[in-house]
């Protein structure tokens, strides 16, 4: 049997698990989209005035990035 101790231990940890799954389950989802917007805006968003994305500058990398949007089918 459990002592009284080891139960008040067991339900304090419990507590926390939910807890942090509460606010991961808030806050997860705005951080996921901000990350992919981040990402999109580093890959496809240039500051070049001729509109040149930086990785247009190297051809294995270019190959890669669009192979990678083909492959999402956009």
């Amino acid at each position: 049997m459990l002592k009284e101790d080891q139960l008040k231990n067991i339900v304090r940890w419990l507590f926390i698990a939910l807890v942090i799954n509460i606010v991961w389950k808030i806050t997860g989802k705005k951080l996921l989209q901000s990350l992919i917007l981040r990402i999109f805006y580093f890959l496809f968003v240039s500051d070049d005035p001729h509109g040149i994305k930086w990785w247009q500058h190297y051809p294995y990398l270019e190959r890669i990035v669009w192979k990678m949007v083909d492959m999402l089918g956009v």
